[in-house]
């Protein structure tokens, strides 16, 4: 019986300690291995009633990336609408970069106004250790799941993980909600 190649789902979820994120969720997808180029998809609850902007992620901004964010989207959820931003500077980290979003007009009381950003940019957390194993690190304060490779099998987790497999690939899920660095070995399946 010929191997199937599995892929490795990682998709986590991040939430800031600032009042507009009320959900803090993101998807995380290896898109250049050989780059070590990462596309995340977050999704935030603008929650102040009345504003007319907020900046994700702060204060620390995309501390995953080892060098400049390209943003690839920005959309209110519940709409799919695109959303004016710019790229600023994190205000507890300024090597690090934040997306300021312009939601259009104010925030109503009376329905949730989700935005999802998705950006790339290279990482550092994409190492190889001594065995040749591809090891994923990342750091959250909530459940977290990620999307690998495609070819990849995982094989150590340093935290309690759900997986299953979606259109061929696996997902992770780190479901407790609490600060910790996720760290997932995977190897390449012949």
């Amino acid at each position: 019986m010929k191997p199937r190649i599995i892929a490795v789902v990682f998709i986590m979820t991040v939430a800031l300690a600032v009042p507009y994120m009320a959900i803090g969720e993101v998807t995380v997808r290896v898109t250049n291995l050989e780059e070590k180029v990462i596309s995340a998809t977050y999704a935030w609850a603008a929650g102040n009633v009345g504003a007319t902007e907020g900046i994700y992620p702060d204060p620390d901004g995309f501390d995953f990336a080892a060098g400049p964010v390209n943003v690839l989207s920005v959309i209110e959820r519940n709409s799919g609408k695109s959303l004016k931003w710019e790229i600023v500077a994190a205000r507890d980290n300024p090597l690090a970069q934040c997306v300021k979003v312009g939601y259009g007009e104010p925030i109503p009381d009376d329905h949730p106004f989700e935005v999802e950003i998705t950006v790339e940019a290279r990482t550092d957390n994409i190492t190889q250790d001594s065995l040749g194993r591809f090891v994923f690190s990342y750091t959250t304060g909530h459940a977290a799941t990620f999307v690998l490779p495609e070819g990849h099998a995982l094989i150590y987790s340093n935290y309690p993980v759900l997986i299953d497999e979606h259109s061929g690939l696996l997902t992770v899920r780190a479901p407790q909600a609490a600060m910790k660095e996720l760290v997932f070995k995977t190897r390449v399946l012949d």
